[in-house]
């Protein structure tokens, strides 16, 4: 009998033929100063959607002051878009599906990346660790700095920002966008009292710290509809120096309000791990209580995932999708070897944030002779 893993999944408006999705990943792969993905970006995305899945995005910048990370590709201008239209195109041609991820990074920006100007947050809580930054021309590592409080009408301005971003998204020819709303990023920074200490509409209570994520998702709904936005969140990781004084209460209040106002958005994507400490949450029952409160798809974000595990968390109803990372940067055709149960490739962690091709589209399909049964991989 086939494995509930390798069957059919409806998110959104779509159906994919199998429930391993490709997580989003900084890939550092587009220009510098344009944030225009690279020509081999297309490549990347063709290869690994020729097995018909999800493939979600590296996250993308919704303005010029979003995220200027070094090699951090963006969806605000018309020279993006075009470049963006060709991935979709190609990925499209294989029969994948793709979202793209769109993102502020707020508070874990530095100056030096953002022409001199000063990071923003929710509120003046500087990180505990370094962020990417330059000094003169070189890159490297920097203190992080205490980032400017945003001011209402400046938090209008970025809920604009983020609808721009993914109507743009949809122009270039995208299935829908993935609002990032995890990994300690600007909306986390908002929802969780460990960095949110605004005392106006957007902090305090529960329902005003998740005033900014409700209010993106209801803006882009009025352009998009419901059922081509998905939004990820990270209620129990650290990363980023994120916490929160009772994450089961907020997330539980959090998901309950997306049941309320949109039941049929496309997913929630649950990163259930701490990128900091290299560290699995999912036998930790937590993610399950608040898992249990949201009605819709859900997807599960593992970072080092066995085939065996994968198949677990589907058939225990953990998650309708697995997202899968590093074995799938170096297993471009990642569901047809899980199928098969095939070795897979060895991730080389040295290329993860280069600028070139090497790491990024050189990695081998696995070639054997074409079985009877199995997902069809061109």
């Amino acid at each position: 009998m086939m494995e509930k893993l390798f069957t059919p999944v409806i998110i959104g408006d779509f159906t994919v033929e199998h429930r391993i999705a490709l997580a989003p990943m900084t890939r550092c792969r587009a220009d510098h100063k344009t944030q225009i993905p690279k020509e081999f970006v297309t490549e990347y995305y063709t290869q690994r959607a020729s097995c018909q899945g999800l493939l979600i995005t590296e996250a993308t910048s919704i303005h010029e002051d979003a995220a200027r990370n070094v090699g951090t590709p963006g969806i605000y201008s018309e020279e993006q878009v075009v470049s963006w239209s060709e991935v979709t195109k190609r990925v499209h041609q294989n029969r994948g599906k793709i979202f793209m991820q769109i993102w502020h990074t707020g508070r874990t920006a530095h100056s030096s990346l953002l022409d001199g100007k000063q990071p923003v947050s929710s509120s003046a809580v500087k990180l505990f660790n370094s962020v990417l930054g330059k000094d003169k021309e070189a890159l490297g590592r920097r203190k992080s700095e205490v980032p400017r409080v945003l001011r209402e009408s400046e938090i209008r301005v970025i809920v604009n920002q983020f609808v721009i971003a993914a109507e743009n998204a949809i122009r270039a020819g995208f299935d829908g966008v993935e609002v990032h709303a995890a990994n300690g990023y600007l909306i986390d920074q908002f929802i969780r009292d460990g960095v949110n200490q605004r005392t106006d509409n957007y902090g305090g209570s529960i329902e005003k710290r998740c005033k900014l994520p409700l209010d993106i998702i209801g803006r882009i709904a009025e352009k998009l509809g419901n059922k081509r936005i998905g939004i990820r969140f990270s209620p129990f990781g650290t990363f980023n120096s994120m916490s929160d004084s009772d994450p089961i209460t907020l997330f539980s209040y959090l998901f309950q309000k997306l049941n309320e106002l949109y039941p049929d958005l496309a997913y929630i994507h649950l990163a259930d791990f701490n990128l900091d400490q290299d560290q699995h949450n999912l036998d930790d029952n937590r993610i399950e209580i608040i898992r249990k409160v949201w009605q819709g798809r859900c997807i599960m974000n593992l970072d080092r995932v066995t085939r065996q595990k994968a198949i677990e968390i589907i058939n225990e109803n953990k998650a309708d999708l697995v997202a899968i990372g590093r074995d799938f940067i170096s297993n471009p055709d990642l569901p047809k070897r899980f199928f098969d149960n095939l070795p897979l490739n060895e991730v080389d962690t040295t290329t993860f944030y280069t600028f070139g091709r090497k790491g990024y589209t050189d990695y081998p399909f696995y070639e054997y002779p074409k079985l009877e049964d199995t997902i069809e991989c061109k």
